[in-house]
């Protein structure tokens, strides 16, 4: 035999006994875990274990098949061979180790490891004390394992090595070493087409169920994952502080469980009618300034907007769509220390905005003019369990358009209207634009060109202009049709626009220039045209639909409907450079919290405004809910 060919040998068998162990952990946790998984039906829990082997794949490839491209460098020497496979091995009992401990874990506290692993390794001695007493078998008998591992493995070297024509060696070494790296960028990112983002979080969530999500990820993936998106967070008050500072549930809601400070019910509800259609248009990059300076480019909006509730004083929660996304479908706002919704904080349970209307028999719709791998807002979208999702690939284009690397609005709101046109039940439909997104150096239509392409300004609003007339196509559409007079639609922009020194800054002093915003409630059967002074953020968006919907299903927010009159003036924005504003009618208070040493004597000379420490409240109980899996409790 060959070295290679003895290579590629006890390669296999390991990468064979490696991906069976996976698949056997897996099959532990189902069966040590069965009260928990057993009201799956059979062919999700069938499904997950074959999901499951995409994110066993995934971590095959990153933590362990790098080690077996070292192995097949063509080196002729049996020392070297020992010494690769010596570390294949102990990455092995490694990830047998963190995967039999998630396991344990996930038995003891339904949930995986994920970034819990940040403070179990500040209990070392406790970690210690279990493995080598409580569960000392299963440590005794990785560690026998691997020495016997070990030892079959440096005797079939021994047996097998012999000297080889380092010409072709060298050849066909190279060609196994560009195959395994192909084979470990598809698994990275969990599929051969090697457009888009890499495998994540949420894509567990396919099934659209939290157990199956947890059931498909493994605790590798999972905690390397969290970990990967977590950030150093001091924090400034005790947990017990910062969650009574900021519990915030009015005599319409009703408190559920006291371990789970943001899960409520709605008990009174702020509409009579009943069985409503919701649909809300979340517009890319749309901002104030802009249709307040040049109306004519909005002529459609304009319209609208006088014959609706118009919020005046409404924010984004920041400067990505992704930000913005989560906050208006999880009611949760920008938590520092924490991962995106797409990073990590998908394994968290929450409240999924489309599973209220499912409950009611609603059809559930999204639709993106954006690729569907645009801040993963497939997975997004099926994770807030929307029935059915559509994006860029699935839109027929009409017009010729010149090459462009977002989605046509036009089209988009067209086949939006005959999604939901269709449905023969009431509907929440979620629809997002992204025909405003840059680059706008180039005109989408000639025929809806408002201003000369001369500068940057004019060329965005050529593309509201062009995004507006898409806009008033579709309500033009809508009106004729029976259920519009039972309709919400919510119109709000996911950001401002990323030009103008409007672009995010570390350094950034004005939330008025950063985060101010529009809130657009049309519904002109059903509301009187009125402009509104209530203080509001996209993270009121959920609470006020759960309202209107009539649900009394328990959900999760710290914030309350925009219809509630007992909600709280004020409202907090956080950015991602650590600072908090609070703004409302009789304040505007910032606080940076960068410096952790010139907060804490702050707090401790107790020169800090209650509104400021709502605020740090606010965010660190947040955190503390969200990581501890005490936001929602799981169905």
């Amino acid at each position: 035999m060959n070295i290679l060919k003895m290579k590629l040998k006890i390669s296999c068998i390991y990468l064979m006994i490696v991906i069976a162990t996976f698949f056997l952990i897996r099959l532990s946790l189902f069966f040590l875990c069965y009260d928990y998984f057993s009201t799956l039906p059979t062919d999700k829990i069938l499904l997950s274990f074959i999901n499951g082997f995409r994110f066993d794949f995934s971590s095959i490839s990153i933590y362990i098949l790098p080690l077996v491209v070292f192995f097949f460098l063509p080196i002729n020497s049996k020392l070297y061979n020992k010494i690769i496979f010596t570390l294949l091995w102990i990455m092995f009992f490694v990830s047998l180790l963190v995967l039999s401990g998630d396991v344990i874990f996930f038995s003891i506290f339904n949930k995986h490891l994920e970034t819990e692993l940040l403070s179990v390794t500040t209990h070392f001695g406790f970690i210690l004390q279990m493995a080598l007493q409580t569960y000392w078998y299963i440590t005794f008998s990785i560690f026998l394992l691997f020495f016997i591992a070990l030892y079959l493995t440096y005797k079939y070297i021994n047996k097998n090595f012999v000297t080889q024509n380092q010409t072709k060696y060298i050849a066909k070494s190279i060609l196994v070493i560009l195959f395994t790296g192909l084979i470990m960028l598809a698994c990275i990112r969990g599929k051969i087409d090697f457009r888009g983002k890499p495998l994540g979080i949420m894509d567990a969530q396919l099934l659209g169920s939290q157990k199956t999500s947890e059931l498909i990820l493994n605790g590798i993936f999972s905690s390397s994952e969290g970990l990967r998106r977590m950030q150093d967070r001091t924090l400034f008050l005790s947990k017990e502080e910062a969650i009574n500072l900021a519990k915030n549930i009015t005599s319409t809601e009703k408190e559920i469980d006291n371990e789970y400070p943001f899960y409520r019910t709605k008990q009174t509800f702020s509409l009579d009618i009943q069985d409503l259609n919701i649909v809300i248009i979340f517009l890319e990059s749309w901002e104030r300034e802009y249709f307040e300076k040049y109306p004519e480019a909005m002529p459609n909006f304009m319209k609208i907007k006088e014959n609706s509730l118009y919020f005046k004083n409404f924010y984004n929660v920041g400067s990505r769509s992704l930000t913005s996304t989560t906050s208006t479908m999880f009611s949760i706002p920008y938590v520092w220390g924490l991962p995106f919704i797409t990073n990590g904080l998908g394994a968290k349970n929450m409240s999924r905005m489309a599973s209220y209307f499912n409950e009611k028999g609603y059809s559930t719709y999204l639709v993106a003019t954006d690729n569907a791998s645009a801040d993963k807002i497939g997975e997004v979208a099926n994770y807030s369990q929307f029935k059915q999702f559509y994006a860029k690939a699935d839109i027929p284009v009409t017009h010729e358009y010149p090459t462009y690397t977002k989605g046509f609005d036009y089209e988009g709101f067209e086949f939006f209207f005959n999604k939901i046109n269709s449905s023969k039940n009431n509907f929440l439909g979620f629809f997002y634009t992204s025909s405003t997104h840059g680059p706008w150096d180039m005109l989408l239509l000639k025929d809806l060109q408002l201003y000369p392409q001369t500068t940057r300004d004019n060329q965005f609003l050529n593309r509201l202009y062009y995004s507006d007339n898409a806009m008033g196509n579709f309500f033009n559409l809508a009106k004729e049709q029976p259920w519009f007079d039972k309709t919400i639609f919510f119109i709000f922009p996911d950001h401002h626009v990323p030009f103008s020194n409007r672009t995010y800054d570390s350094n950034l002093q004005d939330v008025d220039k950063y985060f101010s915003s529009f809130l657009v409630i049309y519904a002109p059967k059903l509301f009187k045209p009125q402009e509104m002074s209530t203080y509001a953020t996209q993270e009121d968006i959920l609470p006020t639909i759960i309202d209107l919907l009539h649900s009394s299903s328990p959900y999760s927010s710290d914030t309350n409907s925009l219809f509630d009159k007992e909600r709280k003036p004020e409202v907090y924005i956080y950015a991602e450079n650590k600072t908090a504003y609070i703004v409302g009618p009789s304040i505007s208070e910032k606080i940076d919290l960068s410096n952790a040493n010139l907060v804490k004597e702050l707090i401790k000379q107790d020169k800090l405004s209650l509104y400021q420490r709502k605020a740090i409240a606010r965010n660190e109980a947040i955190y503390h809910s969200l990581k501890n899996h005490k936001w929602h409790k799981k169905n």
